[in-house]
């Protein structure tokens, strides 16, 4: 019976041991852990001041004064491969639009130009550029087919231009 005490009680206390170093072991762990996201921590606090100190350092030193705007652009653009609509003469607003056939958010910022040409009549002056991407496979097509099928003055940019975004 003493044999089997004694063996209950090495087994107790190796059981204890294990569960003393596994203790220990988890103890440490944490702590690693704990100062590698703290190193973390202090990166992206680093990554974030130097962001704050280009972008502040860019505003103040790149960025023209709306005098210098205002200066700085001629109003002249070389217009021989855009279509031009709206107000010519004297317009308040000038859309720059580029884009691409193929493109469904250029067929919404279509719709989008309509309404503002619609809704601000002798204010607007739209400027049109097609711009087709090379990873759109009929772009190209669709941009020549609308180009020859203006300069025949078979029907209106404006028209072949809603024609094809519709289809």
């Amino acid at each position: 019976m003493s044999k089997l005490k004694d063996a209950v009680a090495d087994e107790n206390r190796i059981f204890s041991i294990l569960i003393l170093l596994c203790l220990f072991i988890l103890v440490v762990l944490s702590l690693i852990i704990s100062y590698r996201i703290l190193n973390i921590q202090e990166n992206i606090d680093w990554i974030d001041d130097q962001i704050q100190q280009f972008t502040e350092h860019n505003i103040k030193d790149n960025s023209p004064s709306a005098n210098e705007v205002e200066t700085t652009y001629s109003g002249k653009m070389n217009l021989l491969s855009a279509h031009v609509s709206g107000e010519l003469k004297d317009p308040r607003i000038v859309i720059i639009e580029f884009f691409d056939f193929e493109w469904p958010y250029c067929a919404e910022a279509s719709k989008l130009t309509d309404e503002i040409l619609v809704s601000n009549p002798g204010q607007v002056m739209l400027v049109q550029f097609d711009y087709p991407l090379p990873f759109h496979e009929d772009s190209q097509g669709a941009a020549l087919f609308a180009n020859c099928i203006y300069q025949q003055d078979m029907i209106t940019y404006k028209e072949i231009y809603n024609y094809l975004f519709q289809n």
